[in-house]
């Protein structure tokens, strides 16, 4: 049960760093337009959920997706949108 709770913080410390540059990538990027840097984030982290959901779940993964109700409707719509604001807002900064 520690073992889990540890690595738990590490990966959060990991994705807080590599979160961070997010700024930094986007400075530069300069041949790539807002909707392009979105839509490969989003393609990524779709990858990235799936490769999680699969590991963790195995043969119910599905099953579990098909389940996950309106709290899980409603954060996948959050996640849907967050993209889209993060750009939003980092094309504001930087012009």
């Amino acid at each position: 049960m520690i073992f889990k709770s540890t690595f738990s913080i590490f990966l959060l410390i990991i994705a807080s760093i590599v979160i961070s540059f997010g700024g930094l990538i986007m400075r530069n990027i300069s041949h790539a337009d807002a909707w392009q840097i979105i839509f490969f984030r989003s393609l990524s982290f779709v990858i990235v959920m799936s490769i999680i959901l699969c590991q963790q779940y195995k043969q119910s993964t599905f099953r579990k997706i098909q389940n996950i109700g309106y709290v899980g409707i409603a954060g996948g719509r959050g996640f849907l949108c967050l993209p889209i604001y993060f750009m939003s807002i980092l094309l504001q900064i930087l012009q």
